[in-house]
């Protein structure tokens, strides 16, 4: 096995690469790709307060003994 520097390794790579133009295209056509910078929507998403899927997965092993007075975190 044949070890590199980080530095050699990342000239490597950059001398075999190229950026890629910037692109738009319709959400729905986007499906295996990464976006190079965040996505923010202008609205709330979804438009009402929901909490039906809010919280924190936990596994019941850890909670079995917590009540309201007695909080397991």
């Amino acid at each position: 096995m044949h070890i590199i520097s980080y530095d050699s390794a990342l000239k490597t790579i950059l001398d075999h690469t190229r950026a890629l133009e910037p692109e738009e295209k319709p959400f729905a056509g986007c499906c295996r790709q990464v976006a190079a910078e965040d996505i923010c929507s202008r609205i709330d998403v979804p438009g009402w307060l929901s909490s039906a899927r809010d919280g924190f997965p936990s596994d019941p092993e850890d909670i079995r003994d917590a009540s309201p007075n007695a909080p397991r975190y």
